[in-house]
């Protein structure tokens, strides 16, 4: 399978092929030309749309490169707090020696679930922004209301199935997942506030 079928396996059946191919399947090396793929793409979504909001709305070429420095910043740091913190966890907790390589597959390959989010999100975004710059606020409102519906419910579905593909190659439970997704969550929200600062 190709890295794309391999993703879109994921994405629409995660545990009828998606999940247990890669169980089966999935080598570090394989897993790091998944994550580097999946961020290539995420990436240049993220440039195009930049550009775009560039010719569209008053916004200077620093402005530009600062939001597409940290996209990449941002990306960094979040997956890499998610690996230490799922690696030295579930390492703590459990009674087998896991590697880095294989923390570091599960979270490449859960890369998958965040595509679409990272699609909807960039779209919804751009779309709200030239709708505003159209003079249809109340539309772009609503539009964007909508949007925002639908992504989470996308995000809920997938946050799902990550947590079960977390579960499974990492040999551990739902309760330590979730665990490791909470301090996840605080960590990232202060590192958030602490940089607005």
């Amino acid at each position: 399978m190709s890295i794309m079928q391999v993703c879109w396996s994921l994405m629409r059946y995660p545990r009828s092929k998606g999940i247990p191919y890669i169980m089966e399947h999935g080598t570090f090396d394989q897993a790091l030309v998944f994550m580097l793929s999946l961020f290539g793409i995420m990436l240049g979504l993220s440039v195009v749309e930049n550009i775009i909001i560039f010719f569209i709305t008053p916004v200077t070429v620093l402005d530009t490169i600062i939001s597409i420095l940290g996209f990449i910043f941002a990306w960094v740091f979040l997956k890499g707090l998610w690996i230490i913190l799922a690696h030295f966890y579930v390492k703590a907790t459990s009674n087998r020696d896991l590697t880095f390589k294989e923390t570091f597959m599960a979270v490449s390959y859960a890369m998958a679930f965040d595509l679409p989010i990272t699609v909807l999100s960039l779209l919804g975004g751009l779309v709200f922004v030239i709708l505003s710059l159209a003079g249809a606020g109340m539309i772009a409102f609503g539009v964007q209301v909508i949007w925002a519906l639908i992504t989470f419910v996308l995000a809920l579905y997938y946050i799902l199935c990550s947590l079960g593909l977390y579960r499974q190659m990492l040999k551990t439970t739902s309760m330590h997942i979730i665990i490791i997704a909470i301090v996840y969550g605080v960590l990232s929200a202060g590192a958030s506030m602490l940089l607005r600062v």
